[in-house]
């Protein structure tokens, strides 16, 4: 059934399929590389271009919704229920940017507008979670510091983030990096000198 559904020539996904890719992505099945991951990975492959257009805009409204939902109980003086409640969308988040680290095909999408306002979040957890992932499709997709310049440059203004966990986070991302880019090392020099120096006064 599954196999007819991703040959299925219908101009949309189903919802079964959407759900076997969100379940198999992220969390226990993706650390194993398990036969519902590489199952996801084959759904991907057969039904790219169907697929872009209807996970971009279930990613986008979902990242949006969640971090509404988590915007709602930030205030520490709520009760430990409404924490929880903050907890399980957190959770909800977590899932969906692994999702956006492994799916290539949406990148193209994601990487630019419909991310900056997430950077921008007044939320250190929700900054700093997206701050992760980010560095994670970049660590790993060397050709992407070229691509996706204009959006590199403007993630990199993270560097000087408000929060010590996300410029710490930076930090070491970007040493990381430019042990490997040598155009990364010339250009952010100054900026990783800087932030070394912030970390050692901090």
């Amino acid at each position: 059934e599954i196999l007819q559904a991703v040959l299925d020539e219908s101009e949309t996904i189903t919802h079964e399929l959407l759900n076997i890719i969100l379940d198999n992505l992220c969390g226990a099945p993706r650390k194993k590389k398990s036969h519902g991951y590489h199952l996801a990975k084959s759904i991907i492959a057969h039904t790219h271009d169907k697929l872009q257009g209807t996970l971009c805009h279930v990613m986008e409204r979902t990242l949006k919704e969640q971090f509404m939902a988590v915007r709602k109980y930030e205030d520490p003086a709520l009760s430990a229920e409404f924490g929880k409640h903050r907890q399980s969308h957190l959770q909800v988040i977590a899932k969906y940017m692994e999702m956006l680290e492994e799916l290539d095909l949406i990148h193209p999408v994601f990487l630019g507008a419909k991310l900056q306002p997430f950077l921008l979040e007044e939320s250190e957890d929700l900054r700093l979670k997206t701050v992760e992932t980010i560095c994670n499709i970049f660590k790993d997709r060397a050709m992407y510091r070229k691509e996706y310049r204009e959006f590199l440059d403007l993630f990199l203004g993270r560097c000087v983030d408000k929060s010590k966990k996300i410029r710490s986070k930076m930090l070491t991302w970007l040493q990381d990096l430019v042990i490997e880019d040598e155009t990364l090392r010339k250009t952010q020099a100054d900026k990783l000198s800087g932030m070394l120096k912030d970390n050692e006064d901090g």
